[in-house]
């Protein structure tokens, strides 16, 4: 196991160094909208798609109304279904497995072609 870990490892050095990046710009834009760093460790927790993160802060900080705001995140997120509705040929075969791999990052399901 621990063989497998290290021999894989530099392979994920380009997506670590992209997600420590975006996290810290994440963190930094939170910080300058006057939100405690509380604020943005339930927004990583608890938002999975990382765009929303940064649109519900620019929503929040122009005082949109939570509807709105809801329904933005709603219109974001539509655009998973067209992803998913490219896939269905592809990963056809797949079974019940494919359940397991649309809970990966988004460049991490492109490695499964």
């Amino acid at each position: 196991m621990f063989k497998a870990i290290a021999e894989a490892f530099p392979h994920t050095i380009p997506l670590l160094v992209g997600y420590v990046l975006i996290g810290a710009t994440f963190g930094v834009l939170v910080q300058q909208e006057g939100h405690s760093v509380w604020f943005a460790l339930y927004m990583s927790v608890f938002i999975y798609a990382g765009a929303v993160q940064f649109l519900v802060v620019g929503l929040l900080a122009a005082h949109v109304s939570l509807l709105n705001v809801f329904l933005l995140v709603v219109l974001l997120n539509v655009r998973q279904i067209c992803y998913a509705v490219s896939m269905l040929e592809p990963f056809s075969g797949m079974g019940r497995r494919v359940f397991f791999i649309w809970h990966t990052p988004c460049p991490m399901r492109l490695l499964c072609f």
